[in-house]
């Protein structure tokens, strides 16, 4: 990652965003889901039905369906925190999320303490949390600016997905309020065809009934 170039932010659905729009969502374009099969997939190229890998907070991993994506293919602005595993040579960027995205990690690194933190909260010395709830350090935190921010939401309860391999939430800000409103979205993909739950009207509608739902919690 290179230098982090400030950017005006705001609060909104589910992250920190440009105030010059409000719909970032916040995992980078070159993130990568795991789908049932244990295949990756860019979450560029993710599609609502896609059965894929998620987190449960309790331990373990299940299968879910995606739900819903808020957004399309897009060339949005936004800083990123990288947050880097491994040394030297093998030091490498496992997860990239906006800093109000919250990450599942052990401040301590001890499978008592897993915790959601934003990503700009997260500094060396924590630990990530893999698909197979195995701990791993973090030794190495920078930031920067790219285009190109998404997020999926999947249908279970928890809100956890698994992006490169790794424990985070679908969403920023506050989890809890968050997820429980994406709840909405869970029971109508399983009862809408899919071409309106892709539909520009309800991702607007979504954006603006989010914002509320954070203003008043």
């Amino acid at each position: 990652g290179g230098p982090f170039t400030s950017i005006g932010c705001q609060t909104s659905t589910v992250c920190i965003t440009p105030k010059s729009d409000s719909d970032n969502i916040c995992l980078s374009r070159n993130t990568k889901v795991l789908m049932s099969s244990g295949v990756d997939k860019s979450i560029i190229d993710a599609n609502i039905g896609d059965h894929i890998m998620v987190g449960k907070m309790s331990g373990g991993v299940d299968v879910a369906p995606i739900a819903y994506i808020p957004h399309k293919q897009n060339n949005k602005t936004a800083g990123f925190v990288n947050i880097m595993i491994g040394n030297g040579e093998k030091q490498r960027v496992a997860l990239s999320v906006t800093p109000g995205h919250f990450v599942v990690v052990s401040k301590q690194c001890n499978t008592e303490g897993i915790d959601m933190l934003r990503g700009e909260d997260v500094s060396a010395g924590m630990c990530l949390v893999n698909n197979q709830d195995t701990l791993v350090e973090v030794t190495r935190v920078s930031r920067s600016v790219e285009q190109g921010v998404y997020t999926v939401v999947a249908d279970h309860p928890d809100g956890v997905i698994i992006a490169n391999g790794f424990k985070v939430s679908s969403f920023g800000e506050n989890h809890g309020v968050v997820n429980a409103y994406y709840h909405i979205h869970r029971f109508f993909s399983r009862h809408l065809p899919k071409w309106m739950m892709e539909s520009s009207t309800l991702r607007s509608l979504n954006h603006f009934v989010g914002d509320l739902a954070l203003y008043f919690a």
